[in-house]
């Protein structure tokens, strides 16, 4: 497989004209590109690529001084010009990087064209990387699938938005040392701030022309040595990456919605496979206060920041907002932010639950799969009742309540606000669980729970209750 890099660069910047000829040290920033993405060894050509506009003429003397090659493709459709300009150097694959990164990492470059050729990916990327230091390999076949499947083309300068989908491509995600694991601070250049930090970056490593400086040193230098360096660009805003529809997209027409809460291994997981699966709703964004996860994409879907940043950060056309977490704390604390902010509240409903026509729900409610309330039952906002659980006659379940999968409960039970069931509890009839309690997985409640108290055991007890029991059982095995 022959694989060669292809430089995404283009004059016109809203934010930073003409950014990629700007100096720092001296040395225009596509020049320190260049230098630096020549210094990997297995890329078998470098091409820089840029469109057909005329003030993009200028970057042919920056490809001829730096003696790579050159292509200018069509100005708004980036990845038909990419794949013209795969096909006229005779790559199979690409790695992209993108012209306002100056500390693209050489390192990575070759660790993650290798590790494309051994998974046979389709593609392959690094993101966990600070910001502007990582890079994507792309088979040309994968472009050339994405361009046909892509609902506008002209959207294709979103190229990562597109390849980002795991129904469609075979995606190779390499690890880090968990030491370079800084995708919170931004190395990438969009306004004279992160301009600005380049060049006391360059200052202080680029001690000698032609030196490269390996991203562990720039870390170190952020991290260890001179942390108030961040601080120079560390409230710009970055832009999340759209999400992007391939053609006959079942979801292309239903409502735009944004999930709080972004963890794949926890309930958003099971909320956006019901969501998916039964083409529900389409989901533009994700918002999670882990910043780890911030300016990435989960299943072709864009972590767009913290729940705080919602209002500078909301995609055009939202009409929604559901929060997939279990936990009750921060669920609870999501919906007073976005009642606030006057954000609408969606539910999801698991196609197979069983609603009576008695029963009345509240806002941001989640009904999972086999899930079955009878006569008059009350559910209020912020609840979450998962698989299989069934709530009787004349029940009624309180706000930010949490109900685990297999949980069953009898007639007229009152389940307050902010309680936890665990997997598999049964509550007989006319009995209250008060605010803020846990149940146990497998209790069996036969009486009420007092507000904050912890329970489990059949019949149900108090935690300590449980202790006490357990001290005397050894004490008598000690006599």
């Amino acid at each position: 497989m022959r694989v060669g890099i292809l430089i995404a660069c283009r004059m016109k910047s809203q934010r930073l004209p003409q950014k990629a000829l700007l100096p720092i040290v001296g040395k225009p920033l596509i020049d320190h590109l260049i230098e630096r993405v020549k210094s990997a060894k297995v890329p078998e050509g470098i091409v820089l690529c840029t469109s057909t506009h005329p003030d993009d003429a200028v970057l042919e003397e920056v490809a001829q001084r730096n003696a790579i090659g050159f292509f200018r493709g069509s100005e708004e459709d980036v990845m038909g010009r990419f794949i013209a300009a795969a096909e006229k150097f005779g790559f199979d694959a690409v790695v992209r990087v993108t012209g306002d990164n100056p500390l693209t990492d050489p390192e990575h470059i070759d660790l993650l064209i290798k590790s494309h050729i051994e998974t046979s990916a389709d593609f392959s990327k690094v993101e966990q990387l600070p910001l502007g230091a990582n890079c994507e390999v792309i088979s040309l076949s994968t472009l050339r699938k994405a361009h046909t499947l892509a609902d506008d083309p002209n959207l294709s300068e979103y190229m990562t938005a597109y390849l980002k989908q795991p129904k469609y491509f075979n995606i190779n995600l390499l690890e880090v040392d968990p030491y370079l694991k800084h995708p919170q601070i931004r190395l990438t250049v969009d306004v004279k701030e992160d301009l600005q930090l380049m060049e006391e970056i360059y200052r202080r490593l680029y001690t000698e022309p032609g030196k490269i400086f390996s991203i562990r040193q720039v870390v170190e230098l952020l991290t260890q040595r001179e942390p108030e360096l961040l601080k120079i660009n560390q409230k710009v805003p970055e832009r999340a990456l759209p999400k992007i529809l391939m053609k006959g997209d079942p979801i292309a027409d239903k409502p735009k919605i944004v999930l709080c809460g972004a963890r794949m291994d926890a309930h958003a997981g099971v909320v956006l496979q019901i969501i998916e699966e039964y083409a529900l709703y389409n989901v533009v964004g994700f918002v999670d206060d882990d910043v780890r996860l911030h300016n990435t994409m989960i299943q072709g879907i864009p972590v767009l920041g913290s729940i705080d940043e919602l209002p500078q950060k909301i995609p055009a056309g939202t009409t929604g907002f559901f929060i997939c977490s279990g936990n009750n704390e921060f669920r609870e604390r999501c919906y007073h932010f976005l009642k606030k902010q006057h954000y609408k509240l969606i539910n999801v409903i698991h196609p197979t639950a069983h609603l009576s026509s008695t029963t009345v729900l509240g806002e941001g409610v989640f009904i999972g799969a086999h899930v079955v309330t009878t006569n008059k039952v009350h559910i209020g906002n912020g609840v979450l009742l998962n698989t299989a659980c069934t709530i009787d006659h004349d029940n009624v379940v309180e706000d930010f309540v949490n109900i685990s999968p297999g949980c069953h409960t009898s007639g007229r039970v009152k389940i307050k606000r902010g309680t936890f069931l665990g997997t598999g509890v049964s509550i007989l009839p006319d009995i209250t669980i008060y605010e803020y309690a846990l149940v146990g997985a497998g209790a069996v409640v036969t009486k009420d729970v007092p507000p904050q108290t912890t329970v489990a055991g059949v019949p149900a007890v108090p935690l300590e209750h449980i202790a006490l029991l357990k001290r005397g059982e050894n004490s008598g095995q000690r006599h």
